[in-house]
């Protein structure tokens, strides 16, 4: 029962996902974009250091196994989608080049539940899926205007959340706490007003709420876990942090 509802309530989603993002994950990634994500990841790393623990790396990895999963069951793919989680307070989450998914120890602890947690990591791997990088890359050597780049950035941002909400649902997820995981993805952002090249916050909340009502989307979904609490906790305890 809980399988049929899983594939029923992604073809909502897919369908919605399929009409607001047409093609755009058909470019390729240059191979100088996936150099410049390699040096960038590694200089992040370099900057604030990685959490190597393997209980973290093995619960990260479970987040990232189970969407990919998801994506799987509808023949999409993400090559690659390395995790890396920086060991810094500060909340990051950012795909630096094709292949490389970005978290910090930060963003986490900002999160409240594991479906929050699948939902930025779904995000960041949309990014992939749909070939984003590829976008911002002939966008930027069109020498366009900065505007013009923003605005460009922002609908890729809403773009990946659609893509996201639809990847939660096909795996298992409860997609409303989306809405939830971009207010304390924010954080006092969404008090100042949003990050340069971002959306504002209700309007993608907003966005996101329209396509789960669309989608006529019902519970079951995991929402949390046991595992999420002890990996906060862990990473709270830990003095290294920066």
């Amino acid at each position: 029962m809980k399988r049929s509802l899983s594939y029923s309530v992604f073809f909502g989603f897919c369908c919605l996902t399929l009409c607001c993002v047409g093609c755009s994950g058909s470019k390729a990634p240059s191979a100088e974009s996936e150099a410049r994500g390699s040096l960038a990841l590694q200089a992040a790393i370099d900057s604030y250091g990685a959490v190597t623990h393997p209980e973290v790396q093995g619960y990260l990895y479970y987040i990232s196994t189970r969407l990919i999963a998801g994506l799987s069951a509808v023949e999409k793919n993400c090559p690659k989608c390395d995790l890396t989680l920086l060991n810094t307070r500060k909340p990051l989450a950012y795909s630096p080049g094709p292949g490389h998914i970005v978290l910090s120890s930060g963003m986490l602890l900002r999160l409240q539940n594991e479906a929050e947690l699948a939902f930025v990591v779904a995000h960041e791997m949309a990014h992939q899926v749909l070939g984003h990088h590829a976008e911002l890359e002939a966008e930027g050597s069109a020498e366009i205007t900065a505007l013009h780049s923003d605005t460009k950035r922002s609908s890729l941002e809403e773009e990946a959340d659609l893509f996201a909400v639809g990847l939660l649902a096909v795996s298992g997820y409860d997609p409303r706490y989306a809405t939830t995981a971009l207010l304390n993805a924010y954080g006092k952002t969404a008090l100042d007003g949003q990050p340069q090249g971002y959306p504002e916050l209700q309007h993608r909340q907003q966005r996101v709420q329209d396509a789960i009502a669309r989608a006529n989307w019902r519970p079951p979904g995991t929402v949390t876990r046991r595992e999420f609490e002890k990996i906060r906790r862990m990473l709270l305890a830990n003095p290294a942090a920066r």
